[in-house]
């Protein structure tokens, strides 16, 4: 996912954010360099997951984390 992080997200918005984890639920945890650009990402939510499955025929959540270790769940 590390890799293809770029392909899944746009490089403007790879720059800012980066696949820290996955938990043993399958949640991939995304760090994000504020809480501003985790929003946007969990906008973007379905349309991430549509590519890892296309890209990496892989099928999970996220958890989008601020800068502080502020942690949510958007949807």
């Amino acid at each position: 996912v590390q890799t293809a992080w770029p392909q899944l997200v746009g490089k403007k918005h790879a720059a800012h954010s980066q696949p820290i984890r996955l938990q043993g639920d399958g949640t991939i945890v995304i760090r994000c360099d504020s809480g501003a650009m985790a929003s946007e990402l969990s906008m973007r939510e379905p349309q991430i997951k549509a590519l890892l499955a296309d890209i990496l025929e892989l099928h999970c959540g996220f958890r989008f984390q601020g800068p502080a270790g502020q942690a949510g769940r958007w949807r």
